[in-house]
């Protein structure tokens, strides 16, 4: 199951990098998602028919950044294309320079497509 498409549409809501796993650009706003678990989720006639998909996006920006129109943005749009069980913020420090760090643990459920 291939839900990149529908993360990397983050890109165009927020305007800001969106890459799986690793950002290894200049911004110091971005999002990564990485996916942390999938499965078959209804099964039918012995069959696969959905998957799930269990992602976690991270939107990472300046402590001093006020970033809750970003984040309504980012949740909304999750929420329009799966389940968003949990959303949480952290600040810590990297290289001396203070990061908050949003992060949205998403359940995203697919049908399955025939190979």
């Amino acid at each position: 199951m291939n839900i990149n498409p529908i993360i990397l549409e983050l890109k165009s809501l927020t305007k800001l990098p969106v890459v799986p796993d690793i950002y290894e650009g200049k911004s110091d706003k971005y999002i990564t998602f990485t996916y942390q678990d999938e499965r078959p989720a209804f099964f039918g006639d012995n069959d696969v028919l959905d998957d799930i998909a269990y992602v976690s996006v991270n939107l990472f920006t300046p402590k001093d950044y006020n970033y809750m129109t970003t984040k309504e943005v980012i949740k909304t749009y999750l929420e329009s294309v799966g389940i968003v069980t949990n959303c949480e913020s952290y600040v810590y420090t990297e290289n001396q320079i203070p990061i908050r760090q949003t992060i949205f643990e998403v359940q995203i459920t697919k049908e399955r497509e025939e190979s």
